[in-house]
């Protein structure tokens, strides 16, 4: 029978490769080298393409850098604003409820007069009916 067969055997991976962030293949175990000096120009064409994709991702990370900056600044005050939104919000609803609770004890039976009166208006609203489907 006919047996495939692979450029790389599995003694050819060192136990530790997903330990060992350096580890690359030896390209003078691939199918296309065939002496020392293919070898040699498939280590430079590696070489040079892993300085590239170096080279391109610290463009990138550079270029983001602002922006990530910007972004960072952007939400901060917004968080600053929400903040302080947040706390006249707090005051007004203190505000308003302290109001109240003067009001109520100042004219305890008009408060309750009110009440009533505001309960038989809403009991009087016409209930919307949907109709039947």
């Amino acid at each position: 029978m006919h047996e495939i067969k692979h450029p790389y055997s599995p003694s050819d991976i060192p136990s530790s490769v997903h330990d060992d962030d350096k580890w690359t293949p030896n390209p003078s175990k691939l199918a296309a080298s065939k002496n020392g000096s293919d070898s040699t120009a498939a280590d430079g064409l590696l070489k040079n393409a892993v300085q590239g994709a170096h080279a391109t991702l610290d463009r990138l990370a550079d270029g983001a850098a602002p922006v990530v900056q910007q972004l960072d600044d952007g939400v901060s005050a917004v968080e600053e604003t929400l903040q302080a939104k947040t706390n006249q919000l707090r005051g007004a609803r203190d505000a308003l409820a302290e109001s109240v609770r003067n009001t109520v004890r100042r004219h305890p039976l008009a408060t309750i007069a009110g009440a009533v009166t505001l309960g038989l208006v809403i009991s009087r609203l016409p209930l919307r009916r949907h109709p039947m489907r």
